[in-house]
């Protein structure tokens, strides 16, 4: 008997490739002055910023409608406060980038 049956499949389909492979990329340690070392390149297009701010805005937004709504005060401001927090700390590291000390 033959145990190992001729398959008629493209070489790629057999190894697991793809056209567009990359070989996988090792973190490495960054040096000093506050660099973060990391190899996620996203490249920030208005679409993917829009998808992106959609997805992490939308449920916050509606999770404070829905605590004023409900009669829930405290929390509804407690929600705004954390959004305008996050609001100015993103103002205050762009100022800090955009200015070296």
């Amino acid at each position: 008997m033959d145990n190992q049956k001729k398959y008629k499949l493209p070489k790629r389909l057999v190894t697991g490739a793809t056209k567009k492979s990359q070989e996988a990329v090792v973190p490495t340690f960054a040096g000093g002055d506050g660099q973060i070392g990391s190899n996620l390149n996203i490249r920030w297009t208005p679409s993917r910023l829009v998808i992106a701010a959609t997805l992490l805005g939308v449920p916050f937004l509606l999770t404070t409608v829905i605590a004023f709504k409900s009669g829930k005060i405290l929390i509804g401001v407690i929600l705004v406060g954390i959004a305008v927090f996050v609001g100015l700390m993103y103002l205050a590291l762009r100022y800090i980038e955009a200015n070296e000390f």
